[in-house]
């Protein structure tokens, strides 16, 4: 199955516009591969890993539509993308810690009150909502470092004058949502 299909049918309702925007990286992949193709080869030498370096000329971009893309428009791309999922990440954490607190007070009024089992049963099911939140955003970061992993794979493969793969998944394992 591709990734992009993927990801789709495993995203959480209610945040699918927080996940890695992988078709339009795969967009902006494929433009550039068409501009490379046409490019005269270049002897393996000639190749730089250095991101602060432009491996090909200044006219090394491709076209998305209309507009013109080029390859610092993917990796702005991508390290808006990973910036994106970080904020969000962050928020869903803070989020779930709140409810957890929250829950915690309520276990220590109700066992302190001898609360009925009905009002025990609603907690238990509150904490199992908690419980299930935090699964669902394991998940979700397992599913987007995947997609930052194939997109950089892409990359490479289809740009092999620009590797970027190894740079950005270095950085990808100094966020921390990771």
């Amino acid at each position: 199955m591709k990734f992009g299909v993927y990801l789709k049918e495993h995203t959480r309702p209610g945040w699918e516009e927080h996940y890695l925007e992988y078709d339009k990286l795969k967009e902006i992949v494929k433009a550039l591969t068409k501009t490379e193709l046409g490019l005269p080869q270049m002897d393996v030498k000639d190749y730089t890993t250095s991101l602060t370096v432009q491996g090909q000329a200044p006219t090394f971009s491709g076209k998305l539509g209309t507009k013109d893309v080029s390859q610092e428009d993917f990796f702005k791309a991508i390290d808006r993308n990973v910036q994106k999922i970080g904020n969000f990440t962050a928020l869903q954490v803070k989020q779930s810690q709140k409810l957890l607190g929250n829950l915690e007070s309520d276990v220590d009024v109700a066992l302190q009150n001898n609360m009925p089992d009905l009002q025990l049963q609603s907690l238990e099911i509150r904490a199992k909502e908690i419980g299930d939140t935090f699964l669902d955003l394991e998940k979700y970061i397992n599913i987007n470092y995947t997609g930052f992993y194939k997109i950089l794979k892409k990359h490479d493969k289809n740009l092999p004058s620009t590797p970027a793969r190894q740079f950005y998944m270095a950085r990808l394992h100094q966020t921390p949502w990771i």
